[in-house]
């Protein structure tokens, strides 16, 4: 009988060890799985020992109180030790390693607390404890082992801290809830499964989040801390929100699960759903051979309950595409304003989706330089922190595939910011409650992410001197101006001169005329005036701003009428320099002509020519002379350069053709 149970003990351990059998393939030497496994065998034999004094000092509580005290504060309390003992001596650390760790603890105390369980027939509930434990074990100890992984890669304090609590009271959460729904009995123990599914499908999604975070010695390569990862990371979740919110990303989505099971694990999961819908049956047989004697509560739990949570969790495990935090994961951003002030007193006035305690992104334009020391201010809704001073740790303005901005690591915490942190985070949590809920201000919040800063955000870096598009290219985009000075002009017809019309000027919006008018076609060059940042944007961004953001488009009204204005003044001004140049040239023809019939003797003589017109009548002709009559004068001259003609018949012509012109204008 006792070979029964040992065997009955553990066979739930190598059941799970098979199940989580991917996860236990991370590239880890041998001394670590050993040293993991033996140091939760250690622990459960500490326990043991002591276990005596521990159900005296319990005995007479509550099974709450016993769940929550003996699973929480002793058996995780212990476990969390371990494994920050055991993390410490890791070389080439990364988050994966740091859950496998914890698994494997957690296996090798569960085999420990099997086999005393396996010792001990005189209860029913034994064989709940035998089955159900192991999966507990591994699940809690893996979550505890996940959050001390991130502490020990954090530069903050308070993030090393926090990630310290959640290791610890998240494992308590389950284990403690698991514990006290078997102590309960009754129909309460059957609450245990879902506790324990629950557990899987944390674990599960913790392990595939883990396969996206970079291993401690890339981080330090970097110089950050993973606090200061993770802010650049949630950069594309705020740019993914508001693309979708607007309507501007319209593509599928990274699905959340991608279950690939490989024959072997399908066949498995369908053969423990058989054993849990024939779980019945099955308890009959047994216990007339075996004479098990279990509750009613018991059977559906072992031989219902246990396959089937097994088979959810062989389901679970791998199924939670890694993926899908990369592309797909959103999050509200909450948009606060910076006033940045460099070394050299120069100011700019930023924006931020991210602040967290120790460090903000900034998206800036161009880099300050890593390790460049900068004081900085944010504001949002009417709080001001104080001043602060930080330091560049991060930057990217080249790499398209990550987020484009700089990281700033606050290097002081002045008195104040913490109570400007505590509102930060107090508004932002309010701000996502109306937001998801339409509560009122909700229209105010929309109205934060349909602006131009917010939604234009491919940034393009030109020089002096490059052109942007030429006047009647196709334009299907539109530009912000970030940094530099950007000169509109159009080439005067039939010549190379040029006539400025425009100059665009740090967060002005151009271009948007092609992109909104039938043709697409520009109506005027651009051409940098010096180094410039420019972000682009697409007609479906245009779109969401005119419908969503009436200031923007009141805005825009305004500096097309403005730009009007302005070109209609320079075009005048051409204009008028033409006008001017044509009188002047109109005035030297009148002169030409003057001298030209002068020399050629209006008044007769020899080799004169006699035209049937009188002095006065040929200086009021001049004075009123339009380009039409200098055309029929040149072409009547230009007879005089007929050669196959005689000159007395030239001179007959030129005759003829003045007293027509002259006559009509008598």
């Amino acid at each position: 009988m006792i070979t029964d149970h040992l065997f009955i003990s553990i066979l739930p351990v190598v059941i799970f060890l098979l199940v989580y059998s991917r996860e236990f393939r991370v590239s880890f030497s041998l001394s670590k799985y050993i040293s993991s496994f033996l140091g939760g065998v250690y622990f459960a034999l500490l326990l043991l020992l002591v276990s005596e004094n521990i159900m005296f000092l319990i005995k007479g509580f509550s099974p709450f109180v016993k769940g929550f005290l003996l699973a929480g504060l002793i058996e995780k309390g212990g476990a969390f030790f371990i494994i920050y003992i055991l993390l410490k001596r890791f070389d080439l650390f990364t988050v994966s390693k740091a859950i496998v760790t914890g698994m494997l603890l957690g296996l090798g105390f569960a085999c420990v607390e099997n086999v005393l369980y396996g010792m001990d027939n005189t209860s029913g509930i034994m064989y709940v404890r035998i089955l159900f434990s192991v999966p507990m074990h591994i699940t809690t100890c893996g979550i505890m082992g996940f959050y001390l992984g991130i502490s020990k890669m954090c530069h903050l304090k308070f993030d090393i801290y926090l990630y310290k609590i959640k290791a610890l009271l998240i494992p308590l959460f389950f284990h403690g809830f698991y514990d006290y729904f078997l102590l309960k009995g009754g129909t309460g123990s059957f609450l245990s499964v879902p506790v324990l599914v629950l557990s899987a499908i944390y674990l599960e999604t913790v392990m595939s989040r883990s396969a996206t975070f970079p291993p401690e010695s890339e981080l330090l390569i970097m110089g950050m801390g993973f606090d200061e990862w993770k802010v650049k990371d949630r950069q594309p979740r705020y740019d993914r929100w508001v693309k979708r919110y607007t309507g501007i990303m319209k593509g599928a989505s990274v699905p959340v699960f991608n279950w690939h099971p490989g024959i072997m694990r399908f066949v498995s999961v369908i053969v423990l759903i058989g054993l849990a819908v024939s779980g019945l049956p099955m308890y009959k047989y047994l216990e007339h051979s075996m004479g098990l004697g279990l509750t009613r509560e018991e059977v559906f739990t072992v031989f219902v309950f246990f396959p089937f949570s097994v088979a959810l969790v062989m389901i679970i495990s791998g199924s939670i595409n890694p993926e899908f935090f990369i592309r797909s994961l959103v999050k509200l951003p909450v948009i606060t304003d910076v006033d940045v002030i460099k070394e050299d007193f120069d100011e700019d006035f930023l924006v931020t989706n991210d602040l967290s305690w120790g460090s903000c992104f900034l998206h800036t334009t161009e880099p300050y330089g890593l390790g460049k020391n900068i004081a900085l201010k944010l504001s949002i809704s009417r709080f001001e922190s104080p001043l602060l001073k930080g330091k560049v740790v991060w930057e990217n303005h080249i790499r398209k595939h990550e987020a484009f901005g700089s990281i700033i690591r606050f290097e002081n915490i002045p008195r104040g910011f913490l109570a400007f942190q505590t509102r930060y985070h107090i508004l932002r949590f309010w701000k996502t409650m109306v937001f998801y809920l339409k509560l009122p201000g909700f229209d105010s919040i929309k109205s934060l992410f349909y602006k131009p800063h917010v939604l234009i955000h491919t940034d393009i870096y030109k020089k002096a001197g490059d052109i942007l598009f030429r006047e009647g290219d196709k334009g299907s985009q539109f530009y912000m101006l970030k940094k530099g000075r950007v000169i509109f002009y159009k080439k005067k017809h039939g010549s190379d001169d040029i006539i400025t019309v425009n100059t665009a000027v740090t967060g002005e919006i151009f271009g948007e005329l092609a992109v909104l008018g039938d043709q697409d076609l520009r109506n005027a060059s651009a051409i940098c005036g010096s180094d410039s940042v420019l972000a682009v944007a697409s007609r479906e961004n245009l779109d969401a701003l005119l419908v969503n953001n009436h200031e923007f488009t009141f805005n825009l009204i305004e500096t097309l009428a403005d730009r009007l204005i302005l070109t209609e003044k320079v075009l005048i001004e051409n204009i008028s320099e033409l006008e001017g140049r044509r009188k002047e040239n109109e005035k030297l023809a009148h002169v030409s002509v003057m001298l030209i019939l002068l020399t050629m003797g209006l008044e007769g003589g020899e080799g004169g020519i006699r035209a049937n017109m009188d002095i006065p009548s040929m200086l009021r002709f001049i004075k009123e002379m339009n380009e039409d009559d200098i055309e029929r004068l040149t072409t009547v001259f230009l007879m005089s350069y007929d050669k196959e003609k005689s000159e007395s018949d030239r001179k007959k012509d030129i005759i003829a053709g003045l007293n027509e012109i002259f006559g009509s204008r008598q």
